[in-house]
């Protein structure tokens, strides 16, 4: 039984044509909502202009181009949501304030 199992594992080191599809699609609108966020971001900071603002927008716009875990996104999301990443862009930003 073991054996079979690691050979099964071995065998379908693709997922399959509706795992593929399931894949690509996820990964397009994980891509898309990171390009929305960082969007959102920038016109944000354009309408308050803040370090943190600046910050944020750098960031987001940065991890569009990295985010290869779709948990790291979900936490992102999670995080944007509940103001957690507002929250901590202000505070770098207000250390990069009081550095200047």
């Amino acid at each position: 039984m073991k054996e079979g199992i690691i050979e099964l594992a071995k065998g379908t080191g693709d997922i399959g044509i509706s795992g593929n599809i399931y894949l690509s699609i996820t990964k397009t609108i994980g891509k898309a909502t990171g390009v929305v966020g960082a969007g959102i971001a920038w016109y944000d900071f354009y309408q308050k202009p803040t370090t943190g603002g600046l910050v944020k927008a750098l960031s987001n716009t940065g991890l569009v181009f990295i985010r290869i875990n779709p948990f790291v996104g979900f936490l992102l999301g999670i995080s944007d949501l509940t103001g957690g990443s507002d929250w901590f862009y202000n505070q770098v930003g207000n250390a990069i304030d009081k550095i200047k």
